[in-house]
Formats: structure tokens, sequence, C-alpha cells
């Protein structure tokens, strides 16, 4: 997977640049850090795809997929990036994971 296609990596300022790959096949990047909140990534997604965040925001979710193995998994809202990535990103590299909007 060549650098223009991880889904994350680390940037200065203890901050990650996280690829959002949403249903359409665009790709929304952000940079957050470890404490945010998946709801927060959401919102900040959704409301950059000029929709109500707010509101809209609650019929989006963000799942993981590890595309070489077909692991997939549903991240909880209430769930930090730094949770997600003790329970997941210790099973496989973090930039063979995939980050996506449904």
């Amino acid at each position: 997977m060549g650098d223009s296609e991880k889904s994350t990596r680390a940037t200065s300022g203890g901050r990650t640049h996280l690829r959002i790959h949403l249903i359409n096949g665009s790709v929304r990047s952000i940079k957050c850090t470890e404490r945010v909140e998946i709801q927060d990534i959401v919102r900040l997604v959704v409301s950059r795809i000029n929709a109500d965040a707010n509101v809209v925001s609650k019929h989006f979710a963000i799942r993981m997929l590890h595309e070489r193995t077909g692991e997939a998994y549903w991240l909880a809202f209430n769930l930090t990036l730094g949770d997600v990535r003790q329970r997941y990103e210790s099973r496989y590299p973090r930039e063979e994971w995939r980050f996506m909007s449904k």
C-alpha cells in the first residue's frame, strides 16, 4: 500500500492524519488526536459533505476494515481513536487498516 493510500499516519504534535473512505468512493482526510471520540470524527466528516452534522451524523458510522483478511469492526461512538488503536491495531500494522464511513 503506497503512502497516499494509507488510512492513518502520524503527524507532528501528536496528531494523526486519518483518511475516511466514503460509500461513494471519495475520501475525506482529517487530523485528530488519540483522544477524539468516534462520534466527533463522524460529525466532522458529515459536516464536510454539506449536511447538518447534528441531525445526519446519527445515520452514519465508521467501520474499520482489514482488506487482506476481510476482518471488519463497526466502531462504537463512545470509543476514542486511542481505544480503537489499542483494541484493533495491535492485530495488524496501522497502515493495513482502512476506515470506512457508511
